[in-house]
């Protein structure tokens, strides 16, 4: 409680730097190897702690190319010299440290609150750290409370590694003369320079500009609006695309049991899907017992802030909630939950959560969900549907929505157990979750070619088009 007292005092000015019990430092090794990460079960090797002896200074890194730098008692979290953002030390234990995003500011991302009004600092992002009495260490990065972007539980291995390690991760990262937020508001965001012009991935580099510098004759016409009944236009899709959401490069070596083994495969349109309906298969290793959730949300923050000085804000960004942004491009399908074949049942079901974290409940009909199904097969669960959705406007658009690095479409899913049987059984919380863009530096790897034992059968060759 001493050190507490004494952070206080850091806060009313009274001293000028933070200072965190010597257990924190070291390196440390997640308790059985799996880390729960917002893109599912990954597998991190380790989370260091070090302090630099002459000038005082904190560094940690739970994450290659992540850094945080603690200076007196502000802390810059940088990645992997393109991305920063600001949070200040809070509070102060001899086994207990929260950081919590600057006081009063926020990113576009963080949530809203029940009041309406728009989260900032610690209701906004925290990262808290605890000691526990058996010598492990609880790391918990909430974006935004109570929904954990990173959480594991850590023994000590070791030392913590020479400070230059952490120059060579994250670049400057001097809290003092932080660069501007990653999703701040300023044209450095702009599509003429900033974070985004120098974006680590290549891929993303070249493609920015030739996303906005295709208009096409169809750009000028007014956007297509689909009602039912309306005559629908079909064309032969050119061929089937896939995604593995939890088998990439930090997932791979997760442990067995916390993965699902999730795989979203898609008939890619034709030339124009301005909106379309087009065909989807998700497909899941879980128990008969359990179901699969499954949503599109919207396009990644890197899309939305393209030659914009006021990014829009995006509250439900790393909630289960939908926002006008979200639906704009990939639909109202909130989340299209499937089970099959145990004691529950087989259902389709259309759901959706009104809060930012709340209990997701039914839309009476399904009225955003096309030509459904769901089966069991292998050992997988699978669900089959169409979405009605803004894909692009010509092909490199719709290549651009699944397969952009960093800019692509966002999906979340989700398995946990039954409760009940038929339509009305009751989805209990999730043992396992993901959210992300498609493309997110080979979280999502490409490629999966069709298999019938994973995917039950070849998905629809039409897309409908409007």
């Amino acid at each position: 409680m001493a050190r507490l007292a004494m952070m206080m005092a850091c806060l009313s000015g009274a001293c000028k730097a933070a200072q965190f019990s010597d257990s924190f430092l070291g390196t440390w090794e997640p308790v059985g190897r799996t880390v729960k990460a917002i893109l599912g079960p990954v597998n991190v090797l380790t989370f260091t702690m070090a302090k630099h002896t002459s000038n005082g200074d904190y560094f940690m890194s739970y994450l290659p190319g992540q850094v945080f730098r603690i200076r007196e008692n502000a802390m810059q979290y940088c990645f992997a010299r393109v991305a920063t953002s600001p949070f200040v030390v809070d509070k102060v234990e001899d086994n207990f440290i929260r950081f919590c995003y600057k006081t009063g500011d926020r990113m576009p991302s963080h949530k809203a609150l029940d009041d309406g009004t728009l989260a900032t600092g610690c209701d906004a992002s925290k990262i808290e750290l605890e000691l526990h009495d058996d010598g492990t260490m609880e790391f918990s990065f909430y974006m935004s409370p109570p929904i954990r972007h990173a959480w594991a539980v850590y023994k000590r291995i070791g030392p913590a590694p020479p400070i230059a390690t952490y120059g060579l991760l994250g670049g400057k990262c001097d809290p003092m003369h932080p660069g501007k937020p990653t999703l701040g508001d300023e044209p450095d965001n702009s599509t003429s320079g900033g974070e985004l012009a120098h974006s680590m991935c290549p891929s993303l580099q070249y493609n920015r500009q030739k996303q906005l510098e295709l208009p096409t004759p169809e750009d000028d016409q007014e956007d297509g609006e689909w009602e039912e009944g309306q005559e629908e236009l079909t064309s032969t899709g050119l061929g089937q695309e896939c995604r593995a959401l939890d088998g990439g490069v930090l997932s791979t070596l997760a442990k067995n049991e916390d993965k699902a083994w999730v795989k979203l495969r898609w008939q890619k349109p034709l030339l124009r899907c301005w909106p379309c309906k087009v065909s989807y298969s998700v497909s899941a290793k879980i128990s008969e017992d359990e179901y699969l959730a499954f949503g599109f949300k919207g396009m990644a923050y890197r899309t939305e802030n393209l030659g914009k000085f006021h990014p829009p804000e995006r509250p439900c960004y790393f909630g289960m909630c939908l926002d006008d942004v979200d639906r704009e491009r990939t639909g109202n399908a909130n989340m299209v939950l499937g089970y099959a074949g145990g004691s529950a049942g087989s259902c389709v079901r259309q759901m959706e959560s009104p809060g930012y974290a709340s209990e997701p409940s039914d839309v009476a009909g399904n009225p955003d969900v096309f030509d459904y199904s769901v089966e069991r097969k292998n050992g997988r669960t699978i669900i089959n549907f169409k979405l009605l959705q803004h894909v692009g406007r010509n092909d490199i658009a719709i290549y651009n929505f699944y397969n952009l690095e960093e800019m692509a479409a966002r999906t979340m899913w989700a398995v946990g157990s039954m409760q009940g049987s038929g339509c009305d059984a009751t989805p209990q919380f999730h043992r396992a979750r993901g959210l992300g863009p498609l493309a997110w530096f080979m979280q999502n790897p490409r490629g999966c070619s069709f298999n019938a034992n994973e995917f039950g059968h070849s998905l629809d060759g039409e897309e409908v088009s409007v």
